[in-house]
């Protein structure tokens, strides 16, 4: 889900603030920064699946799309955040994927 958690055992993206692009002569260099965030009743359910989310988006090397893809590196490790009202326990963590958009 993007935004928010949803009901139950849940897994979120958002969008964090990031930097301005930085130009060059053929095209940008664009930071985006995000946050994942998991919840769960067992918290080992949530932490580990951000643990293993963090592997694969540091594993990856290529994406699709108008971008080139760069690097993806962790911000923030995996984290405790809250319990909610119903006693689910949640873990974020923070990543920042630089992306080269080249100009036609």
């Amino acid at each position: 889900m993007v935004g928010v958690l949803d009901d139950g055992d849940s897994i979120s993206i958002r969008p964090t603030p990031s930097n301005f692009p930085v130009r060059y002569v053929d095209g940008k260099e664009r930071a985006f920064q995000f946050q994942i965030m998991a919840k769960s009743q067992s918290g080992n359910t949530a932490y580990a699946s951000l643990e293993e989310i963090q592997g694969y988006l540091e594993g990856l090397t290529d994406l699709m799309g108008d971008y080139e893809y760069v690097k993806c590196e962790t911000v923030s490790t995996v984290n405790f955040v809250e319990y909610t009202e119903k006693n689910e326990m949640v873990f974020s963590a923070l990543f920042v994927a630089t992306l080269d958009e080249k100009e036609d």
